[in-house]
């Protein structure tokens, strides 16, 4: 003979149980029944659906584990990975907001910090808010002075943004980002050399990267408006520091035939104790694989589906390194 369920008690049997906090012999009471029949009945509850159970990560776990996961497939120091609270956040922002919470310990004993640039390093700046407490701190510009109208491609306009929210001291720079190949002025000489000088104190360096830029990004750039016929033909896989690279990770030399841009040397970071990537979203995520097997940075703070999404691609590579190791 076919089971004849009463889904009202079930329900309400689950309901206390459940939603209400009762025990189950709390419940029995209530009911007149035995323990053993509340605990079956709670159980037929379940197999029927009237009780659906989700096992859910902790938001902090979830995103500890991922960073763990992606600080060893990139071979990183550090990584640190903040959670997005729905998929329209914007990951720039996010991410710069949960890199004040990291970068004093990421920093360690750094005295001369140097900055990139970009809107993520330009959000960070901005809402520092004295979260980095070290004393005797020097920030310094990375790149030289561009022709961007926008403030999170005016180098000086970040140094002095970290240095006005952390009570730092601030290095400013009057050399132009583009310098002709032509002799430089004294005056220009001077700057460029004292920039230099700045350069070699610099023991941690905070910066962001770009992705493919997109066709109009690439019209109002100062550099790329000078050769975009050659620029045209070229994938670009990432841009850092004012340097395009491209899909197979070699910077376009290209460039070089035009201009002398003067910006700190990209092989000097991986000299450094401390070199922070501040990096989210989707759009960077290539970037940010290539730029870090480079060495160029050695700390990254990015958001979770960027981190999602890089370790899926870089346990997709693993496999093929394996058989090249094997075949050799």
């Amino acid at each position: 003979m076919a089971r004849k369920d009463n889904y009202a008690l079930l329900y309400r049997v689950a309901d206390y149980y459940y939603n209400d906090g009762l025990s189950q012999d709390e419940i029995a009471k209530i009911e007149n029944f035995s323990r053993p029949h509340v605990s079956r009945l709670l159980d037929r509850a379940k197999e029927l659906g009237i009780v659906k159970i989700n096992v859910i990560m902790p938001e902090i776990l979830s995103t500890d584990m991922l960073a763990e996961e992606l600080r060893q497939l990139l071979d990183l120091k550090a990584v640190s990975v903040c959670p997005l609270s729905s998929p329209h956040d914007e990951p720039s922002f996010e991410v710069a907001h949960h890199a004040t919470d990291v970068l004093d310990e990421y920093l360690e004993d750094a005295s001369c910090v140097g900055l990139g640039w970009g809107y993520t390093m330009y959000q960070t700046a901005r809402i520092i808010n004295h979260k980095i407490n070290k004393e005797n701190l020097t920030f310094v510009p990375l790149v030289g002075l561009s022709t961007f109208s926008v403030p999170y491609f005016i180098s000086n306009n970040i140094v002095n943004l970290f240095a006005e929210n952390t009570d730092s001291q601030g290095y400013y720079s009057s050399v132009p980002l583009i310098k002709s190949k032509e002799k430089l002025s004294d005056l220009e000489e001077m700057s460029f050399k004292g920039l230099q000088e700045q350069w070699k104190k610099i023991d941690a360096a905070i910066l962001s990267v770009g992705g493919t830029p997109s066709k109009a990004r690439m019209q109002r750039d100062p550099i790329a408006t000078e050769y975009n016929e050659y620029i045209a033909t070229v994938d670009i896989n990432g841009v850092m520091l004012a340097h395009y690279f491209d899909a197979e990770g070699n910077v376009l030399e290209q460039i070089s035939r035009y201009f002398d841009i003067a910006t700190y040397d990209l092989e000097d970071l991986k000299k450094l104790k401390s070199s922070i990537c501040i990096a989210g979203g989707e759009a960077k995520v290539d970037a940010i694989i290539m730029f870090a097997k480079k060495k160029f940075f050695n700390k990254l703070i990015t958001d979770e589906n960027a981190a999602r999404l890089m370790i899926e691609k870089l346990r997709q590579e693993k496999p093929e390194e394996n058989t090249e190791t094997e075949e050799d």
